[in-house]
């Protein structure tokens, strides 16, 4: 099933844990190609398995990955967050170039996560790098090359019912769930980039029990926001 994208000006939001929805101001947009963005994804020791290469510079042979990527990479890549170092910010956005030029970005089907990336962004007239990934995935979003869709199915405590049932993930915040559910309902399982989401790294090793590894872009950056923000 796809759905032609969405273009909003209000935050989505499911129905869950009570919240409601959102009212939101839609319009069609038609599916097609996006400009790619120049530059060699090999230049740093940066994880660019998403695209043309695996682990580093030295890597041989090209792989395609599934990758579900959370909304703060592509914050990141556009140098929305202040505190992150240039080495987190070129990461970030070599990895979305990656995914952009050989990769696959999975995405659920009902417009959660996509209209989380456009609420955030300017897909239309910015020229950031996070920018030119939103716009890129509400054109491919139609693209079975290039875009994975997966359905969500809602569950009233969970939030979504591929949301595991752990008690280590209870008290996972609940706009984040949506990138877990999906790394969880799509049969790969695939990796989910996380940029600077210091509480992440408490959640990994028990997503991990569930076969869903998390990819830290930025791992000096976000041990010293855990470390600042819940000590050693």
């Amino acid at each position: 099933r796809c759905l032609p994208p969405l273009s909003t000006t209000n935050h989505p939001s499911p129905r869950q844990w009570g919240l409601g929805g959102f009212r939101l101001k839609i319009k069609k947009m038609r599916c097609g190609d996006a400009n790619g963005m120049e530059g060699d994804l090999c230049n740093i020791q940066a994880n660019c398995s998403y695209g043309s290469c695996h682990g580093s510079a030295a890597a041989g042979k090209s792989q395609v990955r599934v990758v579900v990527v959370d909304t703060n990479v592509v914050l990141v890549a556009n140098g929305q967050h202040q505190d992150v170092s240039p080495e987190c910010v070129k990461n970030c956005a070599l990895v979305l170039e990656g995914i952009m030029k050989k990769g696959r970005l999975a995405l659920d089907d009902g417009f959660q996560i996509l209209l989380e990336y456009q609420n955030k962004t300017q897909p239309k007239k910015g020229n950031r790098p996070g920018d030119a990934f939103v716009k890129w995935a509400l054109n491919n979003r139609c693209n079975v090359k290039s875009v994975d869709q997966v359905t969500l199915l809602e569950h009233d405590e969970r939030g979504f019912e591929s949301f595991h049932d752990d008690p280590d993930l209870a008290n996972f915040d609940a706009p984040d769930r949506k990138f877990v559910a999906v790394s969880g309902a799509h049969p790969n399982k695939p990796p989910i980039a996380q940029a600077a989401d210091s509480k992440w790294l408490d959640w990994a090793s028990a997503l991990q029990r569930h076969g869903i590894d998390v990819d830290f872009l930025c791992k000096a950056d976000i041990q010293r926001f855990h470390e600042n923000k819940f000590g050693a």
